[in-house]
C-alpha cells in the first residue's frame, strides 16, 4: 500500500520529501477499509459512502506520486513500483492460500483458479483485488508513459462510471434486483485506471489545484451528500446493491485536493507515522485478524461487543501486527511488505 513512501510533489513539478497530510489520509483510509469488512454498529451503514472513498484515495495517491514533467521518468517510477508490488502480491496471496487450506483445501487447483488469481486477485480473499488492480493499472499507465501518451490519461477518467452502473446504480440498466452487483466491479478498469490517472493529472496541475482554497468545505459537503445518497437509495428501495456511491469518488478527489493544499497538517503525529509505515500491512492482513477476533468474541459469548466495536478492535490488532512486520523487516534490513 505504501509503494511511494518518500516522494511527493512540490509546486507541481519536482518530487520532494513526503506530504504529511497524505500520510494522515492513508491512516484514516486504512481504518475505513477495515470498517468496510468489520462491524461497527449502525454507524457502518451510515458512513459507507465515505468508507467507499478509501480505496480510490489510495489509487489517487499512487497515481499522484507517479507524476514527473518527464514521461520517461514517470515510466521509470512505474517500473520501480511494479517491482515492489509483484512480491507483495505473491507473498500476501501465498499467506491467504495457506490460511484457507486447513478448512477449504487447496483452492489453487485448476488453471481457471490461476487465471482468477491474477485477473481478479480475489481468489483467496475479496479484499486482495486491490493488489491485482494496482499491478494491472501500473502496467497500463506504464504503456502510456512508454509511448509518451500521458496527455491522454484523461480518457481513462470516465471508466469509474462502470463501477457505478454495475453496482450501486445497476437499477438504471436492469429491472432485476441484484443482491450485490450486476457484474464484477472491483478491478483495474473500474478503479485503478481512472483514479491513478486522476492522481497523475492532479500532480501535473498541482499549482492550479492549490489555488482553490475550499477543498475542506467541498469535502464536508460531499461527505454529507454521500450520507444523504445512502438514505435516499435505501428509501427508494435500491439499497440492495454493493459498490461505490456517486459521492464516493468525489469525496476521494476532494480529500486529495485538501491534502495537497494543507501539506504539513499532521506532520510528526502518530497518524502520519501509521499512514506512512503501517497502512499497507493493515490492509493486507486485517481480514485474517478479523476472522480470529470474531471467533474469539463468539466463543467468549461477547459477540454483541464485537458487533459494535469490531472495526476499532480489528484496526488496533492489525496495527500491532503491522508494527511487528515492519519491525522484523527493519531488523533484517529487508523491506518487502510495505
Amino acid at each position: 500500500m505504501d509503494i511511494h513512501r518518500s516522494e511527493a510533489i512540490n509546486g507541481g513539478s519536482t518530487p520532494k520529501r513526503g506530504i504529511s497530510s497524505l500520510y494522515v489520509e492513508k491512516c484514516i483510509c486504512a481504518f475505513l477499509v477495515v470498517s468496510c469488512h468489520t462491524p461497527m454498529g449502525a454507524l457502518k451503514w451510515l458512513i459507507s459512502p465515505i468508507a467507499m472513498a478509501a480505496v480510490p484515495i489510495f489509487f489517487l495517491i499512487s497515481g499522484y506520486f507517479l507524476y514527473s514533467p518527464s514521461e520517461e521518468k514517470s515510466y521509470e517510477r512505474v517500473k520501480k513500483s511494479i517491482k515492489k508490488i509483484v512480491p507483495i502480491f505473491l507473498i500476501v496471496q501465498l499467506f491467504y492460500w495457506a490460511w484457507l487450506m486447513p478448512n477449504y483445501g487447496n483452492l489453487l487447483n485448476s488453471w481457471s483458479a490461476v487465471a482468477d488469481l491474477f485477473l481478479t486477485g480475489a481468489l483467496f480473499s475479496g479484499h486482495l483485488w486491490y493488489l491485482a488492480a494496482m499491478l494491472q493499472g501500473m502496467v497500463v499507465l506504464g504503456l502510456f508513459f512508454y509511448g509518451r501518451k500521458g496527455k491522454y490519461l484523461w480518457c481513462l477518467l470516465p471508466l469509474h462510471v462502470l463501477a457505478l452502473v454495475g453496482g450501486r446504480y445497476s437499477f438504471l440498466i436492469t429491472t432485476t434486483e441484484q443482491p450485490e452487483y450486476l457484474y464484477y466491479i472491483y478491478n483495474s478498469i473500474c478503479y485503478a485506471l481512472p483514479f491513478m490517472s486522476a492522481g497523475y493529472l492532479i500532480a501535473k496541475y498541482t499549482q492550479k489545484v492549490v489555488m482553490f482554497r475550499h477543498w475542506g468545505l467541498l469535502l464536508t459537503i460531499f461527505c454529507t451528500l454521500g450520507i444523504g445518497e445512502r438514505l435516499i437509495l435505501n428509501w427508494l428501495g435500491f439499497g440492495y446493491a454493493n459498490g461505490p456511491f456517486l459521492a464516493s469518488g468525489i469525496i476521494a478527489l476532494c480529500a486529495i485536493g485538501w491534502g495537497i493544499t494543507h501539506r504539513t497538517i499532521g506532520e510528526g503525529t502518530i497518524l502520519e507515522h501509521i499512514g506512512e509505515r503501517y497502512s499497507g500491512n493493515i490492509y493486507y492482513f486485517h481480514i485474517a485478524l478479523a476472522t480470529i477476533i470474531e471467533k474469539t468474541f463468539i466463543v467468549t459469548d461477547i459477540s454483541s461487543l464485537y458487533s459494535l466495536l469490531g472495526s476499532g478492535i480489528v484496526f488496533v490488532a492489525s496495527l500491532i501486527v503491522a508494527y511487528g512486520i515492519v519491525w522484523i523487516q527493519d531488523k533484517l534490513r529487508i523491506h518487502v511488505l510495505k
